[in-house]
C-alpha cells in the first residue's frame, strides 16, 4: 500500500520515482524534473548498482554485474533484471526516507526503480513508468548520445522491448503513471 501525498509536500519537496526500461530518457526526464520543480536531489540506480558491487560479488549475484537487457543462465531478461533490482531497493528505500525526514525533494530514476517492487509504504511519492511506443525512435534513443560507450544489439533491443511490455502491465497494476517519451513531451509531468 502506498500513502496518498502529503499536505507538506511541495514541488520541491516531493519524492518522485521515474522507473523504465533501457533508452528511454528517464535522466532526461529527471534533469527537466529537477529544474522545473526545483529539486536539488537525484539518484540513477545504476549508480547504486555500481556501489553495490562492494558488497555483492558476481559469483553471489550474477545479475547485478549485467546490462538490464542482458540474460543469466537462459532466464528470461525481465527475471534478469528484477533478480538485480532485488537487492537494489533497500539502498533506494533508505534514501527516500532520509529525504522524506529532511523535508527534501528527491528524483530517485533507472531500470530498477520497477513497478510493484519499488514500493514502500512509509513515504509518499510520485510514480511514472516512462515507454517508447515507437519502435524506430526507441531503437534510436537505446543507441543516442547519452551512453556513447553501449551499443545495444537488435537482439538486446527486441528483449528491452519485451520487458517494456511486462513492466506497462505492471506499471497499471501498480498505479503509475505511464508516459509515452516518443514525442519528448515533457509538459506530461504537469
Amino acid at each position: 500500500m502506498v500513502m496518498k501525498e502529503d499536505s507538506r509536500v511541495s514541488d520541491s519537496t516531493q519524492i518522485v520515482l521515474l522507473g523504465g526500461c533501457s533508452g528511454v530518457a528517464k535522466s532526461s526526464y529527471a534533469r527537466y524534473l529537477s529544474v522545473k520543480k526545483n529539486m536539488i536531489h537525484r539518484l540513477g540506480s545504476g549508480f547504486i548498482r555500481e556501489m553495490a558491487k562492494c558488497f555483492l560479488s558476481e559469483h553471489d549475484c550474477p545479475s547485478l554485474y549485467r546490462y538490464s537487457f542482458d540474460t543469466v543462465s537462459g532466464e528470461a531478461s525481465t527475471d534478469t533484471l528484477i533478480a538485480q533490482s532485488i537487492p537494489l531497493q533497500p539502498m533506494i528505500f533508505r534514501a527516500m526516507r532520509r529525504a522524506w525526514s529532511e523535508g527534501t525533494g528527491l528524483i530517485v530514476e533507472g531500470v530498477n526503480v520497477i513497478p510493484g517492487l519499488t514500493e514502500i509504504s512509509d513515504v509518499p511519492a510520485v510514480r511514472y513508468f516512462l515507454h517508447v511506443e515507437s519502435e524506430d525512435a526507441h531503437f534510436k534513443m537505446i543507441n543516442g548520445e547519452t551512453h556513447k560507450h553501449r551499443a545495444v544489439s537488435l537482439e538486446q533491443f527486441y528483449r528491452v522491448r519485451a520487458m517494456q511490455e511486462d513492466f506497462i502491465v505492471r506499471a497499471n497494476d501498480n498505479g503509475w503513471k505511464i508516459l509515452d517519451v516518443s514525442e519528448g513531451d515533457f509538459e506530461a509531468f504537469n
